[in-house]
C-alpha cells in the first residue's frame, strides 16, 4: 500500500514508527459538553453499543450540567447513521449515592428533561444499581462500547469554567472487568427496574 498513513503489519514490533503507539492517556480537555463529546467522537460515530456509566447521573439541582453533555453525546451517536435504531444505548447510575432520588422521581426527571433531546430513531435504556452486601462500590465513570472504552476521571457532567476532564483509554483487562460488572449475566451490583426513553420507540 502506498498510502503513508497505512502501516505494514509485518513490521509491527520491528519498526519504531510513532503511528504504532497509541497514548492511553488522552489530552486533558475542558470540562464542557462540546470538548468532552469531541474527545470520544471516534468511538461514538463507529460503535454499535454505547454504555455510559456515572453513579451521579442527573443527581443534584443543576440539571443543565447533565443535560448539555447528554444531548451532544446523543447527537454524535445518531450522526451519519442510516438506521440509528440499530445502536444499543444505555445509561447506568447508582441508587445508593447520598440523597439519591427515588426510582419514580429519577424516571420522571429523566423523561421530563431528556426525552426531547434524544434524536429521532434512538432508544436509550436507563439502569440503576445498588451495591451488594460486601460487594464492589459503584463509583467510577466510564464509556464502554463494542470497540473499547474510556475512563472519565470526574464524570459525564459539565464543570465550572477552567476545570478539565481527564480521559483515559481502558486497557483490555480493565475493559473486560468493567463490562463483566455491568453487562454480564452476573453483574457486580443489584439491579433496579429500568426504563426506556422514548417509551414506545
Amino acid at each position: 500500500c502506498q498510502n503513508p498513513k497505512v502501516l505494514d503489519p509485518a513490521i509491527l514490533g520491528v519498526s519504531n514508527n510513532s503511528k504504532w503507539h497509541i497514548a492511553e492517556q488522552l489530552p486533558d480537555v475542558p470540562r464542557n459538553a462540546s470538548e468532552i463529546t469531541k474527545a470520544v467522537q471516534p468511538l461514538l460515530t463507529n460503535c454499535h453499543k454505547a454504555i455510559f456509566i456515572d453513579p451521579f447521573f442527573m443527581a443534584g439541582p443543576d440539571i443543565l450540567k447533565w443535560k448539555r453533555p447528554f444531548e451532544m453525546l446523543m447527537r454524535t451517536l445518531s450522526a451519519s447513521r442510516y438506521q440509528p435504531s440499530e445502536i444499543q444505548i444505555e445509561v447506568h447510575s447508582s441508587a445508593d449515592i447520598h440523597k439519591a432520588p427515588t426510582e419514580e422521581y429519577f424516571e420522571t426527571r429523566c423523561r421530563r428533561e431528556l426525552a426531547h433531546v434524544i434524536p429521532c430513531g434512538l432508544l436509550v435504556n436507563f439502569k440503576r444499581w445498588r451495591q451488594k452486601l460486601d460487594g464492589k462500590k459503584l463509583h467510577d465513570r466510564y464509556l464502554l462500547t463494542d470497540l473499547g472504552g474510556v475512563d472519565f476521571s470526574i464524570g459525564l457532567d459539565e464543570g465550572e469554567k477552567g476545570e478539565v476532564q481527564k480521559i483515559s483509554l481502558l486497557k483490555k483487562n480493565t475493559y473486560e472487568n468493567v463490562w463483566e460488572d455491568y453487562m454480564s449475566a452476573h453483574p457486580a451490583f443489584d439491579s433496579l427496574p429500568g426504563f426506556t426513553i422514548p417509551e414506545n420507540g
